[in-house]
């Protein structure tokens, strides 16, 4: 896959954002059950400024550098 497209994985978490040859790049949403990312991916892996939500509604700002 390449360009924007979404990826729904076996564990129950969804991938919504930017893919370059099959993996996760550029501007992307990860959510699964009780998690969610926002944020920017480099090679499949979180990378540069993000945000993370957890169950209980607390956000967290990241800096990823991978």
């Amino acid at each position: 896959m390449h360009g924007f497209g979404q990826k729904n994985y076996i564990d129950g978490k969804e991938y919504r954002g930017e893919f370059v040859q099959d993996k996760r790049s550029g501007y992307g949403e990860l959510c699964s059950h009780n998690v969610m990312y926002y944020g920017y991916w480099i090679q499949g892996k979180q990378h540069g400024l993000g945000k993370l939500i957890v169950n209980d509604e607390t956000e967290y700002c990241l800096w990823n550098l991978s």
